[in-house]
């Protein structure tokens, strides 16, 4: 299938990426007693300040890597991927302008692909369950089941049926083979009539081909009225579930635990077998009140799911669970979460606090063995000092055979992924920023390990209706030849004055490739350029005035990657990447 790449047009000028390493005191953490262990720190140290130069082993060969932009509906998001079957699945969603286009009633749908090593479409399918919003939250949604299959999970926001269930989460689960074919796709009600429902957060597969899920699940509560015509609920207490399904989706089991403290809200961030048949589930929670900061959380189940134990450690300021947890075999687990209890003085008096890497190894108990606190500055914004920064908003880990981390996170809130390999001494080695420049409106959702020791990363571009992404790095988690610092995805890049869609299809190409406008405006006047990565043009076609679209022929250029540059006759100009097959 061929496939579509919409783009922009930007000035090509890179800023300053000095890189330094924030780092702050190694601290241990005492074992407080059998139910919970507790960290302490001196406050009254400050931050260490070090340059970090990454390790020169940049590629000096073009990479095994791919980029790519796949615009599926209005606007896409990626939130899962995998290697598999000899090609990578994605899950996400997708949405449409609200009542229009494809179906009026659920613009927000779930979405899962599947793309060949080389970046080619093998198929897609966009699914609809109910007349609601369809949604992927928040961590692993793809798996393969014991059995070859796979299995892709959502949850349905909102009940357009009934708009007074406006709090309900409804887990979706759809099982298919690996030609996309569906087996059986469930979603699950609560006895209530949708007013609440378990909203799933984590998934793995068991061994007879079914699947356990971490979610939250709420109790629900009436909103006592004299008007007879009022019948709302609201969610009051969320309670951490763990529920088991059979190969069929069909629920065998499930438990349902407080684990203390205030609301639980978005707090999952894994759900982890263990050698003895029981489970680990980990999070985030207030556990003193709605005033204090919150900790993370692991919860200890046995095989029945029956509570055992639960430990806390850290603080942030998010109820969002970012947190990996790479188990060892059988030597304890390596683990990459984001901190922010370290408070720094903003002006005067007044103190704020800022978020962290935190990246270490744990023993078989879950004590915390080794550590390092660090962020990154990858780039100064402006002049004012200000810095984009790699801070531990963690989406992705993956331990190697020789106790190496790698971690990928999402800059600040919206501005990129930050790659990066620390050693098993806690070294950082290399770290990749992957953005979309200048404009740094890529968020990253999932990182996981590709089958030739590259990585794997999939996000949403923030800009409405491009589409979601994926990238595949080579072993240095280079996205580009030559390891190139910034990535261009394609068909994302945008400039200030303009804003001119442009289509560049097909993209990989044999042979040829067109290029027009989306709105079949005139591209600008000017001329064409395609550079190979070491810099050389390649070929160079005028754009004369009035031209709506253009076809070129590069069936003379050797298999690889390029750029195209249109450069405009008032000197404004935008790139694009080729993939030439």
């Amino acid at each position: 299938m061929r496939i579509l790449f919409i783009f922009t047009l930007i000035a090509l000028a890179l800023p300053s990426a000095a890189q330094h390493r924030e780092l702050l005191p190694h601290f241990p953490v005492p074992q407080s007693g059998p139910e919970q262990f507790v960290e302490t720190r001196d406050f009254s140290i400050p931050p260490q300040h070090k340059v970090f130069h990454p390790a020169n082993s940049a590629s000096k060969n073009p990479c095994n890597c791919l980029d790519t932009l796949y615009p599926v509906l209005h606007a896409t998001g990626f939130y899962d991927v995998m290697d598999s079957d000899s090609a990578y699945f994605i899950s996400g969603y997708g949405c449409n302008p609200r009542f229009q286009n494809l179906d009026p009633n659920n613009p927000t749908m779930l979405i899962r692909m599947k793309i060949s090593y080389s970046g080619e479409v093998l198929w897609t399918r966009v699914d609809s369950l109910m007349r609601g919003d369809h949604f992927v939250y928040y961590n692993t949604s793809l798996i393969k089941t014991t059995d070859g299959n796979y299995i892709q999970m959502g949850v349905v926001a909102n009940d357009y049926n009934n708009w007074k269930n406006y709090m309900c989460r409804l887990p979706v689960y759809t099982k298919f083979n690996t030609h996309g074919d569906i087996i059986w796709q469930r979603l699950y009600a609560d006895t209530t009539g949708w007013r609440g429902g378990d909203w799933p957060m984590d998934i793995i597969p068991e061994d007879d081909g079914g699947f356990t899920v971490a979610a939250l699940t709420p109790s629900v509560s009436k909103t006592y009225s004299f008007d007879p015509n009022i019948d709302w609920w609201y969610n009051d207490t969320t309670y951490v579930s763990l529920i088991r399904y059979d190969s069929m989706g069909i629920e065998v089991h499930r438990k349902s635990h407080v684990i203390g403290g205030d609301l639980v809200t978005m707090s999952i961030g894994l759900v982890m077998k263990q050698d003895d048949g029981g489970y680990v589930v980990g999070g985030v929670n207030r556990f003193n009140g709605k005033l204090n900061p919150r900790e993370y959380y692991l919860l200890k189940t046995d095989s029945l799911f029956n509570w055992e134990w639960i430990k806390r450690f850290g603080q942030l300021t998010t109820d969002w669970p970012f947190m990996k947890l790479l188990e060892q075999q059988g030597q304890g687990y390596a683990f990459a979460v984001r901190r922010s209890d370290t408070p720094i003085v903003v002006s005067g008096h007044s103190s704020a606090y800022t978020g962290y890497h935190h990246v270490g190894f744990m023993d078989t108990a879950f004590n915390i063995t080794r550590d390092t606190i660090f962020s990154i500055k990858l780039a100064e914004v402006g002049t004012s000092g200000i810095y984009w920064k790699s801070n531990g908003i963690v989406k992705g880990a993956v331990l190697s055979n020789n106790n190496s981390i790698v971690v990928a996170d999402q800059i600040s809130y919206s501005e990129g992924s930050n790659l990066m390999l620390l050693d098993s001494n806690l070294q950082l080695r290399w770290n990749r920023w992957l953005a979309y420049y200048p404009i740094w409106m890529e968020r990253p959702y999932k990182m996981r390990a590709a089958h030739d020791g590259g990585y794997l990363i999939v996000g949403m571009t923030m800009v409405v209706g491009a589409g979601g992404w994926f990238v595949k790095t080579d072993t240095m988690g280079c996205a580009l030849p030559n390891c190139a610092d910034t990535l261009y995805h394609i068909g994302i890049e945008t400039v200030e004055r303009g804003k001119q869609e442009v289509f560049v299809y097909p993209n990989p190409t044999r042979d040829d490739l067109h290029i027009r406008t989306r709105d079949n405006t005139p591209l600008p006047q000017g001329t064409l350029l395609i550079f190979n990565m070491q810099g050389a043009i390649q070929k160079e076609v005028s754009i004369p005035a009035y031209q709506h679209q253009m076809h070129l022929n590069l069936s003379h250029l050797p298999a690889g990657v390029y750029l195209g540059r249109i450069v405009s006759t008032s000197g404004e100009g935008g790139t694009f990447r080729i993939v030439k097959q």
